[in-house]
């Protein structure tokens, strides 16, 4: 349905006997193996990044069907959705949190972030030093387990993370 040839530089009118090697020129051996997969009768699918003919990035969904078992020479039906817009999302968004965690491993203050449960999801590497664990083997324990607050006279007292938690509000 790429009518203009936008995708591919060949518009559609053109693809009639053409081999499909000589349309998707910059990818095809990447799909080759999937297209070696689908004339054996199994359906193939993949994520596919490729240069546009005016030198823009698309990226696109490309499932391939096959259509061996029908009275027709053996084939298949390539069908090409662009995803474009959502993968540029998911980088933006990958890039956000990237920012996020540079940015909290970075700062002075020790930083310990829990899910909604009280179980840690994230220490930064001041927390690491000041608790004496290491974030990837406190993350999925409790708070309490990483980070136990003792009074003065040694007795365990209550994590402010569970009132914060409990009443849903910033406390000191």
């Amino acid at each position: 349905n790429d009518v203009l040839g936008h995708w591919f530089g060949v518009a559609a009118s053109d693809m009639p006997g053409m081999h499909v090697r000589d349309i998707v020129e910059s990818t095809f051996d990447l799909l080759k193996p999937r297209f070696d997969e689908v004339l054996t009768g199994h359906d193939a699918s993949c994520e596919l990044r490729f240069l546009r003919p005016d030198g823009s990035v698309a990226y696109a969904q490309v499932s391939l069907v096959s259509r061996t078992n029908l009275d027709l020479n053996a084939g298949f039906l390539m069908l090409i959705t662009d995803v474009t817009r959502r993968k540029l999302a998911e980088q933006a968004e990958y890039d956000e949190k990237e920012r996020f965690r540079i940015t909290l491993n970075s700062i002075g203050d020790a930083v310990i972030a829990t899910d909604i449960h009280g179980t840690v999801t994230f220490m930064n590497p001041i927390a690491e030093t000041m608790t004496g664990w290491l974030g990837n083997d406190a993350i999925g324990e409790a708070v309490e387990q990483i980070m136990p607050l003792r009074d003065s006279n040694g007795c365990t007292i209550p994590n402010p993370i569970r009132l914060a938690l409990r009443e849903r509000r910033t406390v000191s």
